[in-house]
């Protein structure tokens, strides 16, 4: 069964009912060097799905995750490529890379990006990865702009500071609430849970029993 029959148009009640419910869940793990998307949706909500086209593929290439890169024009503002479009061997263009390193207040500079030269290359890249998944939902589910949908990030484990989780949480309402009514952001599990939650889901089936040891 495709994702168009599967999810179908959203209800009535779903559009109607007060309290915010989303007809699709998208997983984002940013990453420092790439990112991986995956996404279910209701109202049977199978597995994750793994998004694997991406620009600057070709249309037969398949990836699970796509560079968390991104290159701006000659007026360092505009964006001309980012992710598998990236030349990074380029020295000439200006290709940011590894900026989520420097997301966290406490991470010694040392002459590099300030703290808000790296919260808008995030910024940007995230919008970049926003654009696309709505794409492709656009061409494979129906009355798309009518699904509530939420995008759930996650966070580094070492992210303990709560005003800095705000924060990134703050950075993404701006990329995604603001778009779209129908569109919220949220940050879920920290890394370290959610590589626990794969783990489990790939070697733990239905049937599977976990035994304990009583401890005195």
């Amino acid at each position: 069964m495709s994702d168009k029959e599967a999810l179908g148009p959203p209800t009535k009640s779903a559009l109607h009912n007060e309290e915010w419910h989303p007809n699709i869940v998208v997983g984002v793990d940013f990453g420092m060097t790439h990112t991986g998307v995956a996404y279910s949706y209701g109202p049977e909500w199978p597995p994750p799905k793994t998004i694997q086209r991406w620009p600057g593929k070709l249309p037969g290439e398949l990836a699970n995750k796509v560079p968390t890169c991104i290159t701006y024009g000659s007026d360092s503002k505009s964006i001309s490529h980012w992710g598998f479009q990236c030349d990074i061997d380029n020295s000439e263009a200006e290709t940011k890379e590894f900026f989520k390193l420097h997301l966290a207040p406490q991470y010694a500079r040392d002459g590099g990006p300030s703290l808000t030269e790296a919260q808008k290359w995030f910024q940007d890249y995230i919008r970049c990865i926003y654009r696309h998944v709505v794409s492709y939902f656009e061409t494979t589910i129906p009355q798309f702009v009518m699904q509530r949908v939420e995008f759930i990030f996650s966070v580094p484990t070492t992210w303990k500071d709560v005003r800095m989780v705000e924060e990134i949480r703050r950075l993404l309402m701006q990329v995604i609430d603001a778009r779209n009514p129908n569109h919220r952001a949220c940050i879920g599990l920290t890394e370290a849970e959610a590589a626990a939650v794969y783990a489990g889901n790939e070697h733990y089936g239905v049937g599977h029993r976990f035994h304990t040891k009583n401890q005195v």
